[in-house]
């Protein structure tokens, strides 16, 4: 993948009216506390997580996490989303709506393992589904419903078989959010400029940036990925 460079330069370049002055305030903001950095840091690598999700994987309680994201949602951080009745938590534009039904879908572990499988091997059928993701055919029916509704994948009727192959749907997505990645990025430098943060951007090596910004006691830090799909890479 082709590096931000230049563009990352110009995408967070902020215009001074942009910023109020934060010569003498004291930095206030939702990103002082360490476990808020802890959520916003995963959600940037795994949008459309729900709390459960968050809590597995940061070894923190559900209610702490509940608490948490509660407080950088009312912060203007991140935003909740409902899907199949669940609520889902992203970074506030960092992705497209689109893209939040791909996320969510793709952040199940039985999503994950159905999108491989037809990547990998095209053309099965809901049976041989199943045993891969050794799910019920009811939920991998609904799974397949969700993916041919947002053009992850299409249908062809072979007998009494529905194959599934995949398309170029997840390609297109990725091209579609590289461009709102870098507005998600200015505009959080610019949040974070007025909240007194003083955020210094630098660019990772093989894309992406890392945030840094004086926190009690350290400094903290916060990476964006290229793309937030580069944890769900599928020629891995």
């Amino acid at each position: 993948m082709p590096k931000i460079g230049d563009a990352l330069k110009k995408a967070v370049e902020v215009k001074p009216q942009e910023v109020e002055d934060t010569s003498r305030a004291r930095p206030s903001s939702a990103l002082m506390n360490a476990n808020r950095r802890k959520i916003f840091q995963f959600l940037i690598t795994h949008p459309c997580s729900n709390t459960s999700q968050i809590a597995e994987t940061l070894e923190l309680s559900r209610s702490t996490i509940s608490w948490h994201l509660d407080y950088l949602v009312k912060s203007g951080y991140v935003d909740s989303h409902v899907d199949s009745k669940k609520k889902i938590f992203c970074p506030s534009g960092l992705i497209s709506r689109k893209s939040i039904v791909v996320f969510s879908l793709l952040n199940q572990p039985t999503g994950m393992l159905i999108y491989r499988a037809i990547v990998r091997e095209p053309g099965q059928d809901p049976g041989m589904l199943k045993e891969k993701a050794k799910s019920s055919r009811s939920h991998v029916s609904e799974i397949l419903k969700k993916m041919l509704a947002v053009g992850l994948i299409s249908s062809v009727r072979d007998g009494r078989h529905v194959r599934y192959f995949p398309t170029d749907g997840y390609s297109q997505i990725l091209n579609e959010d590289i461009s709102s990645q870098k507005e998600f990025l200015r505009k959080l430098i610019i949040k974070m400029n007025t909240e007194h943060l003083k955020p210094e951007v630098n660019e990772l090596k093989g894309g992406g940036v890392n945030i840094q910004f004086k926190a009690p006691g350290q400094i903290a830090k916060i990476e964006i990925p290229y793309h937030p799909l580069k944890n769900l890479i599928l020629t891995e």
